[in-house]
C-alpha cells in the first residue's frame, strides 16, 4: 500500500518511535503500534507540515519536489540522488526516510540498492505540494477574508462556519451560500467576541500577541511565538513534543476560526496576519464585492447567427455516420487526430474551423460518443499502438440515432459533467492543468456564469479572471499548472486561464455561452438562457428553433434538400445518399452521381432513396429528378451477386423429398434442372463459408452425404 497509514503500519516499532520524536509526537513507548493513529494525525496536519518544511534542508526540499509531482512514481535511489551528490543527496534521502516522509518499495534495510524503489504516500504528496503552492503564492497578507474563504477546501469551510456560530450541512449547502453566510455572521454584533471566548489559553495568547503588534503588517512567525511563550526548546525532547503540542493545537485554533492566518514572506520566511476585517470587525466592510465586471457598450458586439440549440448533438451524429461510412480514424487520445480525417469532417459540423475542427473539438466528440455507446472501440489489430483507438458504430447506435436531440443532449452533458479530464481543454496549448477536480470545476462554472446578465456582452479574459478570483478552489484544493507563459504561473491566473479555455470549448458548444472575436480586442462573450437554465436544473434543454409542424423536407427539380425539421435519425438517413452542403441558415442537402453511387455500392436501392424522399416531404419527387435518379442508376452498372449451390442426386429418385427437406430448413428453393436443386444462400460473411456449413449440417441431418464435386478436365488423348 502506497498510503501512509499502511507504510507506518509496514515499519518496525523502532522506526516508529524515531519518527514520533521526529514529528514531536507523544509517543515513545516500546510498542508504538497502538499510537499509529496519533502519529498519522500529527503528519497530516498542515501546521505540521509547514514546521516540518522550516526544519528540513535545501536537498530535502529538492527531493520533495520531483517526488510530490502530479503522476508522480517510485524512483530509484540512483535515479533519485544523480544530480544531488554534490548537495547530500544519499544523506538527504535517508533523512527523509527517517521522518517516514519517503517510503520505499521493500526492504528500507536493502538500501541503498539501486533498484529500489522510492515514493512519497499520498496524503503527504498532497500537503507538501500545498506547501509549495503556498509559497509560490507568496505574501497573501492583503487577501480579503473572502477570497481566503474561497482557497480553503469544503472541510476547512464547513470548519469554520462551526467556529462562527454556524450549522455545517456537508453536501447540502453550495460553497456560495456558507461563505455567504461567514460573511454575514463576522460583523454581526457579539459574534467575534464569542469566537474569542472558545479560545483556549495558547491560542489566546498568540491573538493578544498579534493585536499588540504595531502594525498591521505580516508578523514574524518566530517573533509573535515567543512573544505569546510557545517557542518550541530543541530540547529536552519531552519539552519539546508538549510545546509543539501547544502550538499546533493554537494555531489550529486561529486558522479554522480565521482569526490568524499563515503565509510566506518574500524572504521565504512564515508570518501570521490578521484580515482586516476581522481586527477591525465594526468598521472594515467584510463583504466588499468583487470588482464589477464591465459590459461591453451596445452595438459594440454584432452578434453572428446563433448555431443550432443541439449543434453538438448534431455534430456526435456527424462524426458517428462518417465513421459508419467511410471507416474510422486511429485515435490516440490525448494527441491529435489524423490531420486529413480532421479535413474531411471539418465542412460538416457547426464548429469547425478554416480547414480543421478547433483544437479538442473533433477528440471531444468522439469521447462522448464512446461514453453514450454510439461508438465503441474496434479489436485491437496488429501493429497498433498500445493506446491507440479505432472508434466504430457501437452496439447501440441504432438506439442512439433513434433519440431525439434533446434526449440526446441531455446524455452527452451528462456524460461530458462527469468525465474525469479535460478531454475538451487539453488541445488548447494555452495551458496545462494536472490532479484538477473537473467534474466539479465544470459544475462550479456553470453555476457562476448563470449569475451573468444574458442581454450583456463581456470580455471573455476579464470575466475568466474575476471568476477565477471569486473561486480560487474551482480546480479543486490542490492542482498542477504547466504554462509556457510566465504570467500563468499564479494560481489566479492558471485558474482563470483554464475558465477562458472551458468557456471557448466545452461551454460553446454545449450552447452556455456564445463568442464573437472583437479586432483588436479579443473575445466576447454572451451567457445564453441555456446556461441559466441548466444550473437550476441540468437536465433543462433549450428550446428548439425548428419548425412543429409542415413536412420534414423538401425536394427541388435539381436534387436539393431542405431539411425543415432536423432530427438524428434524418441526418443519419440523408447522408447515406446526399452531400451535405450548408448547415445554417437551413440545413441543406445535395443529391449528385457521386453520392447517390455511394448508396448504391453500400447496398442501398434507389426505390429506397425515393420512398424515403416522397415520405418525409409528402409529395411525389419532381419527374426531372426521378430522371436524373435513374439515369444515375443505370450508369452505375451495379449488378446485385447471390450465391446459389446447385444440389444432384447419383439416382434423380427423391428429388421432392430433398426439396422438402431444403425448404423446411428455411432455404429458398428455385427451379431447377429435373435432375438437381438449387438453393439460393442466405447472406453471410464475405465468402459464405457459414452459409455452407450450414446447408450441408441440414443435409447430413436428414440422412444425406454431401459431397462437393470438383470442375472435370478433359481426359488426355491417348494416341
Amino acid at each position: 500500500m502506497r498510503n501512509l497509514l499502511g507504510r507506518l503500519h509496514a515499519r518496525t516499532d523502532e522506526q516508529r518511535v524515531e519518527i514520533a520524536k521526529l514529528w514531536r509526537v507523544s509517543v515513545f513507548e516500546r510498542d508504538s503500534r497502538q499510537y499509529i493513529g496519533r502519529i498519522y494525525q500529527v503528519m497530516t496536519d498542515i501546521r505540521a507540515i509547514r514546521d516540518t518544511w522550516t526544519r528540513l534542508g535545501e536537498t530535502e526540499h529538492l527531493i520533495i519536489n520531483q517526488l510530490s509531482t502530479e503522476n508522480a512514481v517510485p524512483l530509484a535511489f540512483a535515479d533519485l540522488t544523480r544530480d544531488l551528490e554534490e548537495k547530500g543527496g544519499t544523506q538527504a534521502v535517508q533523512n527523509l526516510l527517517a521522518w517516514g516522509i519517503i517510503s520505499v518499495d521493500g526492504d528500507l534495510t536493502t538500501l541503498p540498492q539501486n533498484d529500489i524503489g522510492l515514493f512519497i504516500p499520498g496524503e503527504l504528496m498532497l500537503l507538501f505540494r500545498r506547501v509549495i503552492e503556498e509559497q509560490q503564492a507568496g505574501d497573501i497578507s492583503d487577501y480579503s477574508i473572502r477570497r481566503l474563504l474561497e482557497m480553503r477546501d469544503d472541510v476547512e469551510l464547513e470548519i469554520s462556519a462551526t467556529k462562527w456560530g454556524l450549522r455545517a450541512m456537508p453536501g447540502l449547502k453550495r460553497r456560495a451560500d456558507v461563505i455567504a453566510e461567514i460573511l454575514d455572521a463576522i460583523p454581526a454584533p457579539g459574534r467575534m467576541d464569542s469566537v474569542l471566548s472558545h479560545l483556549k489559553q495558547p491560542a489566546a495568547s498568540i491573538w493578544r500577541a498579534m493585536l499588540a503588534a504595531e502594525d498591521a503588517d505580516p508578523q514574524p512567525y518566530d517573533a509573535i511565538i515567543d512573544r505569546a511563550g510557545l517557542t518550541v526548546a530543541a530540547a529536552p525532547l519531552g519539552l519539546a513534543v508538549e510545546h509543539a503540542t501547544r502550538l499546533r493545537g493554537a494555531l489550529e485554533a486561529l486558522e479554522n476560526s480565521l482569526l490568524v492566518n499563515h503565509t510566506w514572506l518574500p524572504d521565504g520566511s512564515r508570518g501570521f496576519f490578521v484580515p482586516e476585517e476581522l481586527r477591525n470587525p465594526q468598521s472594515v466592510p467584510v463583504k466588499v464585492p468583487l470588482s464589477p465586471i464591465q459590459p461591453l457598450p451596445e452595438g459594440t458586439v454584432t452578434a453572428s447567427e446563433a448555431e443550432h440549440p443541439f449543434a453538438l448533438a448534431w455534430d456526435v451524429m456527424t462524426v458517428v455516420r462518417e465513421i459508419a461510412a467511410k471507416g474510422p480514424p486511429v485515435w490516440i487520445p490525448g494527441q491529435e487526430l489524423p490531420t486529413h480525417w480532421l479535413r474531411l469532417i471539418n465542412s460538416r459540423l457547426w464548429f469547425h474551423g478554416e480547414s480543421e475542427p478547433p483544437p479538442g473539438y473533433a477528440a471531444t466528440l468522439l469521447h462522448l460518443a464512446m461514453g453514450v455507446g454510439a461508438l465503441e472501440p474496434a479489436p485491437r489489430t496488429p501493429g497498433m499502438e498500445k493506446a491507440a483507438i479505432k472508434p466504430v458504430p457501437g452496439r447501440n447506435v441504432r438506439w442512439w440515432r433513434g433519440l431525439g436531440f434533446a434526449e440526446q443532449t441531455e446524455r452527452l452533458r451528462q456524460q461530458w459533467l462527469s468525465t474525469d479530464f479535460w478531454v475538451e481543454g487539453r488541445e488548447s496549448g494555452e495551458i496545462e492543468i494536472r490532479s484538477a477536480d473537473w467534474i466539479r470545476f465544470r459544475h462550479r462554472l456553470l453555476t457562476a456564469i448563470a449569475r451573468f446578465d444574458p442581454d450583456e456582452w463581456v470580455m471573455i479574459h476579464d470575466a475568466s479572471l474575476r471568476l477565477a478570483e471569486q473561486d480560487l478552489t474551482i480546480l479543486g484544493d490542490t492542482f498542477e499548472a504547466v504554462a509556457t507563459r510566465p504570467s500563468l504561473r499564479s494560481r489566479r491566473n492558471a485558474i482563470g486561464a483554464a475558465i477562458e479555455v472551458e468557456l471557448t470549448t466545452g461551454f460553446r458548444w454545449f450552447g452556455f455561452v456564445e463568442t464573437q472575436l472583437l479586432d483588436g480586442q479579443g473575445i466576447a462573450m454572451r451567457v445564453t438562457p441555456a446556461a441559466v437554465a441548466a444550473a437550476r436544473d441540468i437536465a433543462a434543454m433549450p428550446e428548439s428553433t425548428d419548425p412543429t409542424s409542415g413536412p420534414i423536407l423538401t425536394v427541388n427539380h435539381e436534387g436539393v434538400i431542405v431539411l425543415r425539421r432536423p432530427a438524428p435519425v434524418h441526418i443519419w438517413s440523408l447522408t447515406a445518399f446526399a452531400e451535405s452542403e450548408e448547415l445554417a441558415p437551413k440545413a441543406i442537402y445535395q443529391l449528385r452521381m457521386q453520392s447517390v453511387g455511394a448508396a448504391l455500392g453500400a447496398g442501398f436501392d434507389l426505390q429506397q432513396i425515393t420512398t424515403y424522399l416522397e415520405n418525409q416531404s409528402g409529395a411525389p419527387l419532381p419527374d426531372p429528378l426521378e430522371t436524373k435518379l435513374r439515369e444515375w442508376t443505370a450508369g452505375y452498372k451495379r449488378v446485385k451477386l447471390r450465391r446459389a449451390v446447385m444440389l444432384e442426386l447419383d439416382v434423380p429418385v427423391g428429388l421432392a423429398d430433398l426439396r422438402s427437406v431444403l425448404e423446411g430448413a428455411g432455404f429458398e428453393v428455385v427451379p431447377s434442372p429435373d435432375n438437381a436443386v438449387m438453393v439460393m444462400l442466405p447472406d453471410s460473411g464475405d465468402d459464405g463459408g457459414e452459409a455452407e456449413r450450414n446447408l450441408t449440417k441440414v443435409l447430413r441431418k436428414a440422412g444425406y452425404v454431401g459431397l462437393w464435386v470438383k470442375a472435370q478436365r478433359d481426359a488426355p488423348d491417348a494416341g
